[in-house]
C-alpha cells in the first residue's frame, strides 16, 4: 500500500550538506517503502521544486509558510499573515495554506530533516525561525500523526522559554534521533527519550555515478606526485554572538583565513601540494561559500604549486567523488568532512559549531576536530604532514570509522522507521521506553 511521508523543514537544496540529508532520507524511505509518496516541506519550495523532482519528489510550503527575507519586521508581519491564515483555514477562507494542511491531513508520517535547526537566533532575540520549526512538528502530532525526527542537533538557546518550548515538543514524538553526546545531554536533563546516532548522510546511499562534469574536473586534476588537498571554507560569524557586521568578527574571519593559509603554505615549501576549494553552499541570503574560498585562493595563489576554486552546482554525490580525488581535507562545513570520510580521507574539520565537535567524538576522530575561533596554522599543518607521512596508515582510520558509522545509522533507522514507514508500527509507548535505554548502547566505543 501506497503511503505519504512528509519531510519537513528541507533548506535549499543549494547547501548541500542539507541536501544530502534529504537525499540520504529519500533512499531509505524508498529501500523500505518502495511505493511511497515523498512530499518536501521548505521555505525554499519554489526554488528546490526542479531539483527533487528529478528524485521524484514534491515539494511544498510549511504548513505555517514563513518566506525567506532579510528584512526582520517584514518577515514577522508575514509569519503573522501566514498564522492568521493557518487559524481561519479550517473555515476554507483565504490565506490558509490548503494545500499543505491537506497532506498534513493525508500522510502517514512526518519526519523532520536531520541537521541543526532547533537552536535560538544569535541575531534576534526573539527566534521566529525555531517557533515555525516546533509549530509544523506539533500540528503533525496535533492530528496524530506519527512524528520522527531525523539526527539532529539541539540548542543553543537564548532563554528558558525556548529550551524549554522544545524539550516539551520534542516529549511528544515518537522517535527523537540526536548526533552527538552535547545534545544527548540536553535532553537527558529534560528527560527527553532519544535515540544517539551519527549524522543519516554516513549512508552514503544517495552516491551515484559521477556526473560529466565532475569526471571532467577530476581529469584535470594533477597526478598523484602532487598532495591533493581539499578544503571547505565559510564566513562562520552568522554562527558567532557578537561577531556579525563588525571589526571583531572581521578580524576573527582574517585569523581563521590566515591559520589555512600559512598551514598550506608551509607544507608546500617541501610537498608538491594541489589545493581544491570547494564552495559546498551558494544558497544566497548570505549564505555562500563562493566569496570566502575566491579570499582564500588568492591568499595562497603562487605560494602553492596549483590552486583552483571548484565553481559549479555540484551535487552532494559528485561532491563525494570529487573529494574522494583528495589526499587529505581541510572541512569547516561538516558535511564537508562527512564526505570526505564516507570515501576514506584523512579529514582535519575547523569547527564552528559544536556539532562538528560532536560528530568526530562520536566516530572517536575527536583529534581531528578544532575549534574554528582557536585552530594554529601548526595544527593544520600537522595534520597534513601527517598524511604525507602516512598516506595508507591515516586513510584506514577514516575508513573504519565510515563504515562503523554507517553502520549504525542503518540499524538504528531500521529498528525505530521502518515499522513506522511500513505500516506496522510499534506502539509509541514501547518506541519511547526502548529510546530511552537504547541511546547509551549505540555510542561507538573506544
Amino acid at each position: 500500500m501506497s503511503r505519504t511521508i512528509l519531510i519537513n523543514n528541507v533548506y535549499s537544496y543549494r547547501n548541500k550538506g542539507d541536501s544530502a540529508i534529504i537525499e540520504a532520507m529519500m533512499s531509505y524511505i524508498r529501500e523500505v517503502a518502495p511505493d511511497s509518496r515523498i512530499v518536501l516541506l521548505s521555505n525554499f519550495s519554489s526554488e528546490n521544486r526542479p531539483y527533487y523532482a528529478a528524485c521524484n519528489a514534491e515539494s511544498a510550503p510549511h504548513l505555517w509558510d514563513i518566506p525567506m527575507d532579510d528584512a526582520k519586521l517584514r518577515r514577522l508581519v508575514r509569519a503573522v499573515k501566514a498564522m492568521l491564515g493557518i487559524g481561519f483555514g479550517a473555515m476554507h477562507l483565504p490565506g490558509a495554506n490548503s494545500q499543505t494542511m491537506k497532506l498534513y491531513r493525508q500522510c502517514d508520517a512526518v519526519i523532520d530533516a536531520g541537521g541543526g535547526s532547533l537552536y535560538s537566533s544569535n541575531r534576534h532575540k526573539f527566534s521566529l525561525g525555531l517557533y515555525q520549526h516546533l509549530f509544523n512538528l506539533w500540528f503533525g502530532k496535533k492530528i496524530g500523526k506519527s512524528v520522527l525526527i531525523a539526527p539532529q542537533s539541539i540548542g543553543p538557546f537564548n532563554s528558558d522559554r525556548e529550551r524549554n518550548s522544545t524539550a516539551h515538543l520534542l516529549r511528544m514524538l515518537d522517535c527523537v534521533m540526536i548526533r552527538e553526546k552535547i545534545s544527548s545531554s540536553f535532553l537527558r536533563e529534560y528527560n527527553v527519550p532519544h535515540v544517539l546516532v551519527p549524522d543519516i548522510a554516513f549512508l552514503g546511499n544517495f552516491v551515484i555515478p559521477a556526473s560529466q562534469a565532475a569526471k571532467h574536473y577530476t581529469a584535470l586534476l594533477p597526478d598523484k606526485q602532487q598532495m591533493r588537498v581539499g578544503v571547505t571554507v565559510l564566513d562562520w560569524r552568522w554562527a558567532k554572538p557578537g561577531l556579525s557586521n563588525n571589526d571583531e568578527g572581521e578580524k576573527q574571519i582574517s585569523r581563521y583565513l590566515d591559520a589555512i593559509s600559512s598551514a598550506l603554505i608551509s607544507v608546500a615549501k617541501t610537498t608538491q601540494l594541489h589545493v581544491s576549494i570547494f564552495p559546498q553552499v551558494t544558497a544566497g541570503y548570505g549564505d555562500t561559500d563562493l566569496g570566502i574560498s575566491q579570499r582564500l585562493m588568492k591568499m595562497i595563489e603562487g605560494h602553492v604549486t596549483t590552486v583552483k576554486v571548484a565553481e559549479g552546482d555540484w551535487t552532494p554525490s559528485d561532491l563525494c567523488h570529487m573529494y574522494g580525488e583528495m589526499d587529505a581535507f581541510v572541512a569547516s562545513r561538516m558535511h564537508s568532512a562527512i564526505f570526505a570520510i564516507t570515501r576514506g580521507v584523512p579529514t582535519l574539520a575547523l569547527a564552528y559549531q559544536p556539532k562538528t565537535i560532536g560528530t568526530f567524538e562520536l566516530l572517536n576522530l575527536g583529534q581531528y576536530a578544532k575549534d574554528c575561533m582557536k585552530v594554529t596554522g601548526e595544527e593544520i599543518a600537522s595534520h597534513l604532514h601527517a598524511v604525507v607521512n602516512d598516506r595508507a596508515g591515516e586513510r584506514t582510520k577514516f575508513t573504519a570509522a565510515a563504515a562503523e558509522a554507517k553502520a549504525l545509522v542503518k540499524a538504528s533507522l531500521d529498528r525505530n522507521w521502518k515499522p513506522i514507514l511500513t505500516g506496522e508500527a510499534v506502539p509509541e509507548a514501547q518506541v519511547k521506553a526502548e529510546s530511552q535505554v537504547k541511546w547509551a548502547a549505540q555510542v561507538p566505543t573506544a
